[in-house]
């Protein structure tokens, strides 16, 4: 066992990921900090808090106090080893490829996440749910309004083949045919510029995870 477990880090070195952890928190505790999209301003967080976890699972193993030279404790260190990867694995395997949409049942999944007015997307990752749909119903050469889909992730996708080539994407609603919306607060404007240019409020395409609504399509009348 003392083979398997590495030394636990100093309190010095736990405080300095604590400090290091909060650092990357303590813009969001000013309401006067710019909200804009979050994922990658919580990334640099993410190290730290593995870190902590990771403390946290030796200090359990040696807290049950297994010895690995017994098939007993072979086992109970692999039920725990089990335990601990086994919702991260299931979340990733049921999410994906929309993991960056995601939530824990921390904040009850995506759809409590919902509830609470959390973000559903980040730069329109989320057209992959949408592809055949547009693939199927936009007319040839047509322009799509690509709302939060970058420009170059819509090229990307052409040349892998998932959005026909003839597609052209666009910036400007007006003038487009097919238009996409990611939804996020903030950008609800732009789902009014499409009503108002395309006439319609009704979505032709949803793409959805658990039930929640991430992207919708509208087509011009």
């Amino acid at each position: 066992m003392r083979g398997f477990l590495a030394p636990l880090p100093s309190a010095g070195a736990e405080l300095l990921w604590l400090f290091f952890l909060l650092l990357c928190y303590a813009p969001w505790l000013s309401s006067s900090t710019p909200i804009f999209g979050g994922t990658k301003h919580w990334m640099p967080a993410y190290p730290y808090v593995a870190l902590f976890a990771g403390v946290g699972f030796e200090r359990l193993v040696r807290g049950f106090g297994l010895s690995l030279e017994r098939r007993t404790g072979q086992l109970a260190l692999l039920g725990l080893v089990a335990s601990a990867v086994a919702a991260p694995l299931w979340l990733t395997a049921h999410t994906h490829p929309n993991g960056l949409s995601a939530y824990t049942a921390l904040v009850g999944g995506t759809p409590g996440a919902a509830s609470l007015g959390l973000n559903r997307g980040f730069w329109g990752h989320t057209t992959g749910l949408v592809q055949d749909f547009v693939n199927q119903e936009a007319p040839r050469g047509e322009r799509v309004f690509l709302h939060d889909t970058a420009q170059q992730s819509f090229r990307m996708m052409q040349v892998d083949g998932r959005l026909r080539s003839d597609l052209k994407g666009t910036l400007s609603v007006a003038g487009s045919g097919v238009a996409l919306y990611h939804h996020e607060q903030h950008m609800s404007r732009v789902e009014h510029m499409i009503w108002t240019d395309y006439g319609t409020t009704t979505p032709r395409a949803i793409g959805d995870l658990d039930g929640v609504p991430l992207v919708w399509v509208y087509v011009r009348p």
